[in-house]
C-alpha cells in the first residue's frame, strides 16, 4: 500500500517519531537488528505498536532511519594520528590504543557510543543496509592497519596473511565491546574494572607483535 502524501508533521507527531529514533537507536545498539522487536521499541518510546508502520513503514525502515542518524553523529572516520617516524611497534600500539579508547567509551566529547556500536555491529553481523556508509568508514581504518602490519611482517609475506592478521587485530579490538556478557560470567567484577583502554592496548598489541615476529610465509597454493 503506498504511503499517504507526506504533510508537516505537528509537534506531537515529531515527539514520536523523535522518540522512535532514539529508542531504536538504543535497542538495536543493545541487541541488534535481530534481538530488537517492534514491541520493545515502541515501549522504550512510550508509542503504541502502530507507530514505527505509520512514520516508518516497518522496523526494517526505522532500522536504515537509525543508521543514517548514526552516521550523523559519529561523522566521517577519524584516523589515529600515527607517528611516521615512530618504530612499526609504536604505531601499531598508537593504532591499537585510539581504536581500542572509541571501543570502549561511555561518553565521548563528539559522536555516540551507541551510534559506534550500531556501526561496529553491522560491520561484524551486516545486515545491507549500509554497505556504501561501511565501506566509507572502515576502508580508511583497515588500510591504515594493514600499512602498519607491513613493516611488522616479512617482505614476502601474501597479503592474504597480512589481511588475516589484520582480521585478528580488530576482532580482539571490538571483541570487548560485544562480549560483555560473556566477560560477566568468567571473570569478577574486579577484574572487569581492570580492564582499560592502555591495558587492553599494551596487551594487543604484545600478542599482534608476537604474531608478526614469529610469522613464517605459508608455501603457495592454488587456494583463492
Amino acid at each position: 500500500m503506498d504511503k499517504p502524501t507526506e504533510e508537516p508533521l505537528s509537534p506531537s507527531e515529531v515527539s514520536t517519531r523523535e522518540r522512535l529514533l532514539q529508542a531504536g537507536l538504543e535497542e538495536f545498539a543493545a541487541k541488534g537488528y535481530d534481538g530488537a522487536t517492534v514491541r520493545d521499541i515502541c515501549h522504550r518510546a512510550q508509542a503504541n505498536l502502530n507507530s514505527i508502520k505509520y512514520h516508518f513503514g516497518d522496523k526494517w525502515e526505522l532500522y536504515i532511519a537509525v543508521l543514517e542518524v548514526c552516521k550523523e553523529r559519529v561523522g566521517p572516520p577519524s584516523l589515529p594520528n600515527i607517528p611516521v617516524d615512530a618504530k612499526a611497534e609504536k604505531q601499531l600500539h598508537t593504532f591499537i590504543h585510539s581504536m581500542v579508547k572509541v571501543i570502549l567509551a561511555k561518553r565521548r566529547q563528539s559522536g555516540d557510543p551507541r551510534a559506534m556500536q550500531i556501526l561496529f555491529r553491522e560491520m561484524q553481523q551486516p545486515t545491507g543496509a549500509m554497505k556504501a556508509g561501511i565501506k566509507m568508514f572502515v576502508i580508511p581504518i583497515w588500510k591504515l592497519l594493514n600499512t602498519i602490519l607491513a613493516k611488522l611482517l616479512p617482505e614476502d609475506t601474501p597479503e592474504f596473511d597480512r589481511h588475516l592478521l589484520a582480521f585478528s587485530v580488530m576482532g580482539q579490538i571490538t571483541s570487548y565491546r560485544f562480549n560483555t556478557m560473556v566477560m560477566d560470567i568468567v571473570i569478577t567484577k574486579s577484574e572487569s574494572d581492570r580492564i582499560t583502554a592502555k591495558r587492553l592496548a599494551d596487551h594487543i598489541t604484545r600478542v599482534t607483535v608476537a604474531a608478526a615476529h614469529s610469522f613464517h610465509v605459508q608455501p603457495k597454493t592454488n587456494e583463492q
